[in-house]
């Protein structure tokens, strides 16, 4: 006969080969009888004496389902269940049966646990990687749309409003061609941690890829609630960050949407966020706008087929320049002119520059198309009275190639034009995106004689700090959104006479764009603004009419 303690001790030793593993005998009282195991730890161990109770052996938020199933072993079921321990973090699957010798009663339960921790670790980091983006860790589009679906059904349980914010990175190709895609890598993930840090906790940011971002705000209150998330998430890419030993300034063009009809299509939704992202780029880019349809000619002429033609347009003397006056608020004089770009299209007409800009800064055609403005103008202009200044837009892919001072100088040898009569204008999104490479291609051209511009002032996610870090800039343009609301809106009029005399006490010059009423022009004067453009001096005409309306002010 075999001793029954040998047989124990050969059971336990069976037991103990079982890798990670536990198995525990309960009486019918649930306190337990016998407990070994390879999966268990000395502290265990010394926790699982008899006579303990089986509530008192798992974690409080699994004991009511472990009770349960324990119910159920004494009842005669085999029951399974998953438990995670609340101090050491594993995780196991257990499985409870009842308890009997030969086929005799039930004496009891068996608890049969193995540890799975490993498994499920790995389970968690598939599950996570399925639905999020590998380099920023930010939600997927598949993760995304679910959480878009699951916000509008709840739109049909409270009377609420939802906002979509498609947001993309204006010119990261740039930071990928100049530093490499590595330090592109580095900006996405500098640039989803700041968009992130300033949402809301229930909000939802995701990464669709390349430099596309998305964010879901559920309870929005208001358009202007939108439009605060908006501006606090272009504000916060302005602050300089440092990658690859450049300093870079990151700013984005973001489209908004918002419903609050719980049956409206999450796909079509999207596509709304994304088009009114499109229509600012095409607005000047560092900026946002809301859906509220395409464009009549986008609506005739899709993007594909605006490059297309595009491509062909200077080839075909398609492109057309007109001049809206610069006046002096002094005296009235006309100081100069603002070259505009128009597309006189063979089937769509003639087209504002809104609709084609933001498709050529896109595909590239902006930089030989700006450098056919550049020739025209300095042109055109030196057949003009000598003290009449012609002012030009350098768009900022065009302020970003590095050839533009080299080219710059060919074509002022081969127009023998003097740069003396000519004012470069550039955006704040352009200006601030490379600051250090826009700095110094800005130094060169000043030097060259060209006085210097900043175009649209106010209309980005811009702040007066960046003032002080611009280079030695001449000029600055109030956006015509503030000058528009002089003698309506106190907080514009407060903000325009903030940052003239901000712009003087830095010794620029300021000049308020889209000057309409005589109203509008005294605000400006009585502020000490230095110069205006606008329907109100005269609208965008050919070159001719410009000098015909400086003729008639000599002549009187």
């Amino acid at each position: 006969m075999v001793d029954p303690s040998a047989w124990e001790a050969r059971y336990r030793a069976l037991v103990r080969s079982v890798p990670d593993a536990v198995l525990a005998v309960f009486d019918r009282t649930l306190h337990l009888e016998f407990a070994e195991g390879d999966g268990l730890d000395p502290q265990a161990r010394s926790e699982l004496r008899p006579g303990r109770p089986l509530r008192d052996l798992v974690p409080e938020a699994s004991r009511a389902e472990v009770e349960h199933c324990a119910q159920s072993a004494l009842e005669g079921e085999t029951t399974s269940l998953e438990v995670e321990s609340d101090e050491s973090g594993r995780t196991w699957t257990v499985q409870l049966a009842p308890y009997r010798v030969d086929d005799g009663p039930i004496e009891g339960i068996v608890w049969i646990a193995r540890d799975v921790s490993v498994r499920k670790a790995a389970e968690n980091r598939l599950a996570h990687q399925a639905l999020h983006d590998p380099l920023t860790g930010l939600a997927n589009r598949q993760l995304f749309m679910d959480r878009l679906d699951l916000a509008l059904a709840r739109l049909g349980r409270r009377a609420s409003q939802l906002a979509i914010l498609f947001i993309d990175l204006d010119r990261l190709k740039h930071v990928n061609d100049a530093l490499g895609h590595a330090a592109g890598d580095e900006v996405l993930v500098h640039v989803a941690k700041r968009m992130r840090r300033v949402l809301r906790p229930g909000d939802t940011l995701a990464r669709f890829g390349g430099d596309e971002f998305v964010a879901l705000c559920e309870d929005v209150e208001s358009r202007n609630t939108a439009e605060t998330i908006a501006r606090r998430l272009g504000a916060v890419l302005l602050k300089p960050m440092t990658v690859e030993g450049t300093d870079l300034v990151m700013t984005a063009s973001i489209g908004i949407t918002l419903t609050s009809e719980p049956h409206a299509d999450a796909a079509a939704l999207l596509r709304d966020a994304d088009a009114a992202m499109y229509r600012a780029k095409d607005r000047g880019r560092a900026s946002f706008q809301f859906h509220t349809g395409s464009s009549p000619h986008l609506r005739t002429v899709d993007r594909l087929q605006v490059e297309n033609d595009l491509r062909r347009a200077v080839a075909r003397d398609e492109l057309r320049l007109l001049y809206q006056p610069q006046i002096r608020l002094g005296d009235g004089k006309t100081i100069g002119a603002e070259a505009l770009l128009r597309w006189e299209h063979p089937e769509g007409g003639l087209i504002q520059p809104n609709d084609f800009i933001g498709v050529a800064e896109d595909s590239g055609l902006m930089v030989p198309i700006g450098y056919w403005v550049l020739e025209q103008v300095f042109v055109e202009a030196m057949g003009w009275p000598p003290d009449l200044r012609a002012s030009i837009n350098l768009s900022p892919n065009q302020l970003s190639d590095p050839q533009l001072v080299t080219k710059t100088i060919e074509l002022l040898e081969r127009t023998g034009a003097d740069p003396a009569r000519f004012c470069l204008e550039v955006s704040e999104s352009g200006l601030f995106t490379d600051a250090e490479r826009a700095g110094s291609t800005l130094t060169d051209l000043r030097e060259l004689g060209f006085t210097l511009a900043i175009d649209d002032f106010g209309v980005g996610f811009s702040s007066l700090y960046h003032l002080r870090q611009l280079p030695q800039v001449n000029i600055l343009k109030l956006d015509r959104s503030f000058v528009s609301e002089l003698g309506r809106n106190d907080r514009d009029a407060a903000i325009v006479a903030s940052v003239i005399l901000l712009t003087n006490s830095l010794g620029m010059e300021a000049l308020g764009e889209g000057v309409e009423t005589e109203e509008q022009a005294d605000f400006l004067r009585t502020m000490g603004c230095d110069y205006a453009q606008g329907f109100l001096f005269g609208a965008p005409g050919p070159a001719s009419a410009l000098v015909d309306q400086t003729a008639r002010q000599i002549a009187t």
